[in-house]
């Protein structure tokens, strides 16, 4: 849980994971608010 972009998390994600937050909505590891485009599942966000 919680060690890709999209994937399922608790409360967190991994620590690996550039600017990742774990949505306490959604239950998903989505980019964080300033964060918006995705370089990859197992990378995170970027600007």
């Amino acid at each position: 849980r919680g060690k890709y972009l999209g994937s399922p998390c608790d409360d967190t994600c991994s620590p690996h994971l550039q600017h990742v937050v774990c949505d306490s909505i959604t239950g998903k590891c989505e980019c964080e608010k300033n964060y918006p485009v995705q370089i990859g599942p197992a990378k995170g966000c970027t600007k």
